[in-house]
């Protein structure tokens, strides 16, 4: 693995991270930059141009720059408390914003120099592909910190680089039964959520019926909708009238009426219960979801799913899946359990600590893709700072691959 690494801007050269990288990478190119020079910053572009890195590693500044650098030539970046806010210095470079590649970030959460959450914000605003570890920690990372998060790192890209011949691939096939249609979306996925912990298989949220039979009988609804809506409209002015009538009666009492008495009280109640009874539009709920008068679609089921920690792969679940089943829940433990962490010595004080250790990301894909499809639909789901709950939508392309289109937040559950 070809390896680009650029220090920070106070930093006097690579350093102790550098230095790591050097022994794990096939040839490093870490230069020592002056990032107020622009001489010196075109001359150290030139050279990791022509040096074609694989993955383009960067601290701070060096980030910043290094996000130009791997946005330039479309492979991975990897970096620590990236400057793309809170920097004092600016380069002549023009950041590219297509095709953008994985980026994996690790933040420190007491960074004041650099904001973890501006810099989340900064990619989310662009609608960047980021994988997020983060650490307590301020702007400068200790080492051994650094070198457990690139494990990680280097373990995913390992899995990105031959998707089709990894231990990842061959169990997506060998025990989630995935075809060719969901195996380039589930490729489609690693690519873009590169921090993504699990793959886990969904069917249902289809149609009981076929999609022209749904659209006829949903347009013959719109007719029985139009029906009560008259009958609505020519309730309510029967209501006016019944309305109209009770405040004339109460209008002529002489004295108010005793609101106290239970007989008036149930009069009352009887004539209001009459009146706010105005009828309403419901369809036929035959088929239709009774609050938003859509079609409904099949229940959604979760199958098994493959789950890795830095060089593993693990199948997990049940193969017939149940609702009843948390995918969510059983990948949090087995993680923990992959950690080797020891939930008993979390409780009291160290309860911050264990939920940060429940932090994981589930995708769920279609187990069942139509050939002739124009989209996909897959939802995340899991625990960060908070319950996530999105859904990610994809658009086929001539070559069999999957584009990336947008988000919104919800549950497959709600459709």
């Amino acid at each position: 693995m070809k390896i680009a690494f650029f220090h920070g801007l106070e930093s006097d050269g690579p350093g102790q991270k550098g230095a790591f990288l050097e022994t794990v990478a096939s040839s490093l190119y870490a230069p020592t930059v002056d990032y107020r020079n622009p001489d010196d910053v075109r001359r150290v572009w030139g050279e990791a141009i022509a040096f074609q890195p694989d993955v383009v590693v960067g601290s701070s500044m060096g980030g910043w720059f290094g996000l130009h650098l791997c946005m330039e030539l479309g492979v991975v970046g990897a970096f620590v408390n990236p400057a793309v806010v809170g920097r004092t210095v600016e380069l002549e470079l023009e950041l590219k914003h297509h095709n953008a590649p994985p980026i994996f970030l690790l933040l420190g959460l007491e960074d004041e120099q650099v904001p973890y959450a501006g810099v989340r914000e900064w990619f989310g605003e662009r609608n960047m592909a980021i994988g997020i570890d983060y650490i307590r920690a301020g702007h400068r990372v200790p080492i051994e910190d650094f070198q457990k998060w690139w494990e990680g790192v280097a373990a995913q890209r390992r899995s990105l680089v031959d998707f089709e011949n990894s231990e990842l691939h061959e169990k997506l096939v060998d025990e989630l039964k995935l075809g060719r249609p969901e195996l380039a979306l589930a490729e489609a996925v690693m690519r873009r959520f590169p921090k993504i912990d699990a793959l886990c298989a969904y069917s249902g949220g289809g149609l009981p019926r076929s999609l022209e039979l749904t659209h006829e009988r949903w347009l013959s609804e719109l007719d029985v909708m139009e029906s009560q809506l008259v009958a609505v409209e020519q309730a309510a002015k029967a209501k006016q009238i019944e309305l109209q009538s009770l405040r004339q009666e109460l209008a002529e009492q002489e004295e108010a009426i005793d609101w106290k008495n239970p007989r008036i009280r149930n009069r009352i109640k009887k004539s209001m219960q009459s009146i706010v009874s105005v009828g309403s539009v419901r369809g036929s709920t035959d088929g239709y979801s009774s609050v938003k008068l859509l079609p409904k679609l099949t229940p959604i089921l979760y199958h098994r799913m493959v789950a890795f920690y830095q060089d593993d792969v693990h199948t997990l679940g049940r193969k017939n899946g149940s609702k009843k089943w948390n995918p969510v829940e059983e990948l949090v433990q087995h993680r923990m359990e992959w950690m080797g962490v020891d939930q008993t010595a979390l409780r009291g004080p160290g309860r911050l600590h264990f939920k940060s250790m429940r932090a994981c990301r589930l995708m769920f894909i279609p187990k069942h893709v139509d050939g002739k499809a124009t989209y996909a639909l897959t939802a995340e789901s899991g625990y960060g700072h908070g319950l996530i709950r999105n859904l990610h939508f994809w658009v086929a392309t001539p070559d069999g691959s999957w584009a990336y289109d947008g988000m919104k937040q919800g549950k497959l559950e709600r459709l």
